[in-house]
C-alpha cells in the first residue's frame, strides 16, 4: 500500500500534526515523481508506415487509421499519404470501390480525422508551389491539380452514389442530415482555423482557388445551379 500507515494514538497526544504532515508529504513526493515520469519518460517512436508499394489494403488502413500515423512527422505523413493516393488512383476502380464501401464505419472516420491534417498541409504545400511559378507554368499546374480532383471526384460517386435530395444509397434521412450536419460543423472548424492564419497565406491561399476556379470554368467543369457552363472557344 502506498499510502504511508498513521498512528492515530500518536495523533491524540500530541505529536499527531507533525506525523500528519510528513505523512501528506510522502504521498506528495510519490504523486509528484509519477507525475514527472509520465511527462518526461521518452514514449516509443511511432510504427513506421508499411511500404507503399508492397502493402495490402487492409494494412494501408490499419495505418492510416492509428495513431502511428498521426506520430509521424508532418512530412513523412504527407508523403506516405500521396503515395498510397496515387497508388489507389491506378487502381481497378471496382476493387477500391467494393474495399471502401465494405469497411467498417468506425475505422472509415478515423482515417478521414487522420487525413484532414495531412489534406490541408497538402494544399497549403500546393499554393506554395503555384505562387514559385512562372505565369507560363501555373496554367499546367492548375491542371494537374484540376486532374487529380475530378479522378477522386469520379471515385467517390462510385463509393457513395446519391438519391434524390443528396441521400447516399442505404443511408437513411436521419443519417443523411447528421452527416450533412457534421459536414458544416468541419467546414465552420476549418473557417475559423483558415481566419486564424497569417494575413498573407489568407490572401495567396484565396488567389490559389481563384485561379483554380477560373480554370475549371475554362475547361467547363464548373456548375451553376447544377449545369456546365460552355467553355469558351479559342
Amino acid at each position: 500500500m502506498l499510502l504511508p500507515v498513521l498512528k492515530w494514538e500518536a495523533l491524540r497526544q500530541g505529536r499527531g500534526l507533525k506525523i500528519l504532515l510528513i505523512s501528506l508529504g510522502g504521498v506528495i513526493a510519490l504523486a509528484g515523481a509519477g507525475t514527472a515520469t509520465y511527462y518526461l519518460w521518452p514514449s516509443p517512436p511511432p510504427k513506421p508506415p508499411p511500404d507503399v508499394e508492397t502493402a495490402s489494403l487492409d494494412e494501408s488502413a490499419d495505418y492510416a487509421a492509428s495513431s502511428d500515423f498521426n506520430r509521424l512527422p508532418m512530412k513523412q505523413r504527407v508523403k506516405w499519404a500521396e503515395g498510397q493516393m496515387q497508388k489507389a488512383l491506378e487502381m481497378d476502380d471496382d476493387e477500391l470501390v467494393a474495399y471502401w464501401r465494405d469497411m467498417g464505419e468506425e475505422r472509415r472516420d478515423r482515417i478521414r480525422d487522420n487525413m484532414r491534417a495531412v489534406m490541408r498541409e497538402r494544399t497549403k504545400r500546393h499554393v506554395n508551389e503555384y505562387f514559385k511559378l512562372s505565369a507560363e507554368d501555373r496554367k499546367e499546374y492548375l491542371d494537374g491539380r484540376i486532374d487529380e480532383m475530378q479522378q477522386w471526384r469520379d471515385k467517390a460517386r462510385k463509393m457513395f452514389p446519391r438519391g434524390p435530395g443528396g441521400v447516399r444509397d442505404g443511408e437513411s434521412e436521419a443519417d443523411a442530415e447528421k452527416r450533412i450536419a457534421a459536414r458544416r460543423a468541419r467546414f465552420a472548424r476549418g473557417a475559423y482555423r483558415f481566419m486564424r492564419e497569417p494575413a498573407d497565406q489568407r490572401a495567396k491561399t484565396i488567389a490559389y482557388f481563384s485561379a483554380f476556379a477560373k480554370r475549371r470554368n475554362e475547361r467547363g467543369l464548373s456548375r451553376v445551379f447544377g449545369v456546365k457552363p460552355k467553355s469558351k472557344k479559342k
